[in-house]
Order: structure tokens, then C-alpha cells, then sequence
């Protein structure tokens, strides 16, 4: 990942919710998980939504958000 992480977590969040940006969560994913593979814990954050319940996302997992969530900490 290169440039302003904070950058492309807004990026991403707007792919997520297609705002200004089609909305893509599947590329809004594939950037959030590299960016907190990076270690940037908001990204983590982000994506550990991803895999809640409550989420659009095809992949719920509850633990695999857990386990996001405590990687942010």
C-alpha cells in the first residue's frame, strides 16, 4: 500500500457506501484488508463491520470480526 492510508480508508468507505463512487464493497474490502494488513487499526475496524450480521456483506463471520477488532486494539 503506498500514499495517505487515512486517504484510502475514506476511499474505501465511499466505495462501501457509493457515495461519489460506485458503490463497490467488494473492492471497498479488498482495500480495507490491505491497508489493516498494514497495520492501520481504523481500517480494521472498518472491515471487521464487514463480517457482522448486521452487514450487506455477503461473508458474515462474526469471529473473523472479532478477531479484527482486536487486532485494532
Amino acid at each position: 500500500m503506498r500514499g495517505d492510508q487515512d486517504a484510502c480508508v475514506g476511499v474505501a468507505i465511499a466505495y462501501d457506501r457509493g457515495e461519489g463512487l460506485p458503490r463497490d464493497p467488494e473492492r471497498a474490502e479488498g482495500l480495507m484488508q490491505g491497508l489493516c494488513d498494514d497495520g492501520h487499526a481504523e481500517a480494521c475496524v472498518v472491515l471487521a463491520y464487514h463480517y457482522l450480521p448486521s452487514s450487506s456483506v455477503q461473508s458474515q463471520n462474526p469471529a473473523k470480526a472479532a478477531a479484527l477488532f482486536d487486532r485494532s486494539c
